[in-house]
């Protein structure tokens, strides 16, 4: 909770974590020697925005977590502003529009292959434009390709 008292003398900002169902109670509030009122210092990656302190996220990032201070990478973001991908390393990486070969999935938020997808022996997901038909048939859900059951393998 931010309370803002812009009322004359003092012009107090009032800040409160974890409060729960309990009402806040203003214990002290002091004027600091050679600070202007309604002057303020962002720290902590936050920067001066419409008067108030906001986290200073990648561009593509509505709220972030950075990893170390002063980073701004798309992959440390709450939510996505536009798209989102998941990366090989399990991470979400925000974007303005679907990379190539890749759309807006139904949900309108990730995205997802425009024609097919194929899972790599090593787990990883890739897009195809057909499945490989020597290898591969195309599964239930009619747009990835899962590996053929060879029962007849030579051993």
């Amino acid at each position: 909770m931010v309370y803002n008292d812009n009322g004359k003398p003092l012009g107090i900002r009032f800040y409160s974590f974890g409060s729960g169902e309990e009402d806040v109670e203003i214990m002290d509030a002091r004027i600091i020697e050679g600070g202007a009122a309604g002057q303020m210092e962002c720290t902590g990656g936050t920067v001066m925005k419409d008067g108030m302190c906001v986290e200073d996220c990648h561009p593509e990032c509505n709220g972030c977590i950075p990893k170390s201070p002063g980073s701004k990478l798309d992959t440390e973001c709450r939510l996505c502003r536009h798209f989102s991908i998941r990366l090989e390393n399990g991470n979400t990486r925000c974007m303005a529009e679907c990379p190539p070969g890749q759309k807006a999935a139904a949900n309108g938020v990730t995205c997802i292959c425009e024609d097919f997808s194929i899972l790599d022996d090593d787990g990883h997901t890739r897009c195809v434009s057909t499945c490989p038909v020597t290898t591969h048939q195309m599964a239930a859900d009619g747009v990835t390709c899962e590996r053929k059951c060879n029962l007849y393998a030579p051993v």
